[in-house]
């Protein structure tokens, strides 16, 4: 299972706990990242739609399209969070699931 591996990757790469980011219901700072990096690799580079990404990370679709903006923006104008998405998006690519 893709996606589960995926969020396992990001999980650990901000050394936080997969359950905090699909159960929490708002989160801390690096949760709503973690949560965002996901949801903008599934929608970009898995090509799920905006319900599929909800029901996956049990959010609602309107919060999914928020999450969606915010990551596009906050990659377009700040290089360090624009590295680390780039860091974790190549690590998947090359499968570097070391969970």
């Amino acid at each position: 299972m893709f996606n589960k591996d995926l969020l396992k990757l990001i999980c650990q790469y901000y050394d936080v706990e997969a359950d905090e980011v699909t159960n929490a219901p708002r989160g801390t700072t690096t949760i709503i990242k973690v949560r965002d990096i996901y949801f903008w690799i599934l929608s970009r580079n898995r090509h799920l739609s905006h319900y599929e990404i909800a029901k996956l990370g049990k959010r609602e679709r309107s919060s999914v399209t928020c999450s969606l903006r915010r990551t596009k923006s906050r990659i377009q104008t700040d290089e360090t969070f624009r590295s680390e998405v780039m860091a974790i998006v190549n690590a998947t690519s090359r499968k570097e699931f070391a969970v």
